[in-house]
């Protein structure tokens, strides 16, 4: 199967960006703070993310910061960062739920049944999925509604919210009835649901990205050359 393009990048910028100084980290991470608020497409956030890096060793070369190099001005560069990036679909919100939180969740929900700490403690803990997930939901929907300040999405906005609405109703009551009908083995269908939902999200999250390395390549033609002459 072919590595994923997404997974690579991400793990090249925390690389790189863990030898900046400090204060670039530091400033990154506002940058990054305000850019992923307009998009939930992971991949092209890296790309940000890795154009940021590039910034910040370019300044050090003249022996500056990132923020002195950008100047007092950078928040506006920023925002135009924001404006221009793709601000991605419903499923590149799906692709965030690849994450290693949602294994550590399934987890949680084994231990509890393994150890058999009390079928309250294990209902508590399937009903608190659908807080979890409407917590999670509401941080996409403040990206996009914060993003159609610059009506950049508004026509797909209502068909998307209709989705998430609908993927609510559909988990919550799913979650509600297993822990009614089934309190014994909720814990257990739980877990195994989030850990279907991780393998299928990085599937997904895979396919997405790499297409989308195609089109967008993230490695420069020098480094794409230099993989090119040292595969066998």
């Amino acid at each position: 199967m072919r590595p994923s393009e997404y997974a690579q990048l991400k793990r090249e910028n925390d690389r790189r960006e863990g030898a900046l100084p400090l204060a670039d980290r530091e400033e990154i991470g506002r940058a990054m703070a305000s850019i992923r608020r307009a998009s939930w497409n992971l991949y092209e956030l890296e790309r940000l993310r890795k154009d940021l890096i590039d910034m910040a060793l370019r300044a050090a070369l003249e022996h500056k910061t990132l923020a002195e190099s950008l100047g007092p001005g950078r928040q506006e560069i920023y925002d135009d960062m924001a404006r221009e990036i793709d601000p991605g679909s419903f499923a590149d919100w799906l692709c965030g739920l690849a994450r290693p939180y949602t294994l550590w969740y399934a987890v949680l929900l084994l231990v509890n049944m393994v150890l058999g700490t009390g079928r309250a403690a294990a209902v508590f803990l399937v009903l608190m999925l659908p807080l979890f997930f409407v917590l999670y939901l509401s941080n996409c929907l403040q990206r996009r509604i914060w993003v159609s300040r610059w009506a950049r999405a508004r026509r797909s906005l209502v068909i998307e919210v209709m989705l998430f609405a609908v993927a609510v109703v559909v988990f919550t009551a799913g979650i509600w009835l297993l822990s009614r009908r089934l309190p014994r083995v909720a814990g257990y269908a739980a877990a195994a649901a989030l850990v279907l939902v991780w393998a299928v999200s990085s599937l997904l999250c895979r396919a997405r990205y790499n297409r989308a390395a195609v089109r967008r390549p993230w490695r420069s033609a020098e480094d794409a050359a230099g993989e090119d002459h040292g595969a066998p």
